[in-house]
């Protein structure tokens, strides 16, 4: 089972120095609203992933008045116990695995594989599109090295890709093969978002029925709204977009424009689904990308439960917890233990201000 036996902090965002070590199951962090506790859960997620799960920058990280800040954790994976180790300033970052400096960040990403719950995470349902392409990736790339990679390649081509636009003289020769390459990564990554997509589909509408009874669909829709070969439509669509692109000065086909449809008793979830409906989305779709995670990990998924319980009463919360618990690591935030929690859990407090 993979989980965390210790972090320390330093100086990131707001602890000067602070050292946590949660129990192999359930550990409930408790405090007052901006006493720290979601920075705890998200250095833990920094820390094995590469990125904020809040989506910050580095110079957010950074304590303010200082200029680094450091992450060291000690987490077991496959029976093995490993020292993690994140260096950064508000412009680089640099991480130590068993103390080897990593050359990439995919040599770390699906190591532990982790799930974060949070309030934000209506917007995977509710929000725009790009929120729905954050959670595959985020998802596919701790299952897929194949995938992590192609997508670092896909977004450095774009990245390059769209300041040539922006030239005053673009260099067409130059346009020509990163549009190439562009359209090479572009297919790889679409193949994989649509099979990862049909087996997300199967678990996260079992887990909806089992929270609500309601049905789930999910559809992944390209840019260009069409099947068949994914290097022939993107082909197409590079070329239907050449002119309006010279004018707006920015990539306009490929994934990056892409959207997952998510739709609830047969409706499009973002237009029609209630405040409540979206909720049980999510933690539904959350709850296959658990099941998908352990599916290629072979371990059990880290959860980082960040408030989730606020909105829920007492009887859908101790119901959820159930589901979510199982033999995993769970590390909650929230303001204090609830009522809920049965005093004879073996849940291990840890108050931020103590």
């Amino acid at each position: 089972m993979a989980h965390f036996q210790r972090l320390d902090l330093y100086n990131f965002r707001s602890w000067k120095s602070y050292t946590f070590e949660p129990a192999p199951k359930v550990s409930l962090i408790t405090g007052p609203n901006g006493s720290g506790k979601t920075n705890i859960l998200e250095a833990l997620f920094y820390a094995v992933m590469a990125k904020s799960f809040r989506h910050a920058r580095l110079r957010e990280m950074v304590t303010t008045g200082e200029k680094e800040f450091s992450i060291r954790i000690k987490a077991e994976s496959h029976a093995r116990t490993h020292d993690l180790k994140v260096s950064g300033t508000i412009a680089d970052h640099s991480f130590e695995l068993d103390g080897h400096r990593l050359k990439s960040v995919g040599e770390l990403v699906g190591r532990f594989p982790v799930m974060v719950f949070s309030p934000d995470d209506l917007a995977i349902a509710a929000g725009a599109p790009v929120e729905r392409r954050r959670f595959l990736n985020m998802l596919i790339s701790q299952c897929s090295s194949h995938y992590f990679h192609t997508l670092l390649k896909y977004n450095r081509t774009l990245h390059q890709r769209n300041a040539t636009l922006k030239l005053q003289s673009t260099d067409r020769a130059y346009l020509s093969v990163l549009t190439e390459s562009l359209i090479i990564d572009g297919a790889a990554i679409r193949k994989e978002r649509r099979d990862f997509v049909k087996r997300l589909e199967l678990h996260g509408a079992g887990c909806l029925k089992t929270i609500s009874g309601e049905s789930l669909s999910l559809s992944y829709h390209p840019g260009n709204n069409k099947n068949g070969d994914e290097t022939a439509l993107l082909k197409e669509e590079a070329s239907l977009c050449s002119v309006q692109e010279t004018m707006e000065r920015t990539t306009l086909f490929g994934p990056h424009t892409d959207d997952l449809k998510i739709r609830l008793q047969d409706k499009e979830a973002r237009k029609f689904g209630s405040r409540g409906q979206i909720r049980s989305i999510v933690l539904a779709l959350k709850m296959g990308g658990v099941s998908l995670l352990e599916e290629s990990s072979g371990e059990k998924c880290i959860l980082l439960l960040d408030d989730l319980f606020s909105e829920l009463d007492d009887s859908r919360s101790e119901e959820l917890m159930h589901i979510l618990q199982g033999e995993r690591q769970a590390i909650i935030a929230m303001p204090k233990r609830a009522e809920w929690m049965p005093l004879s859990e073996p849940i291990s407090v840890y108050n931020t201000t103590d």
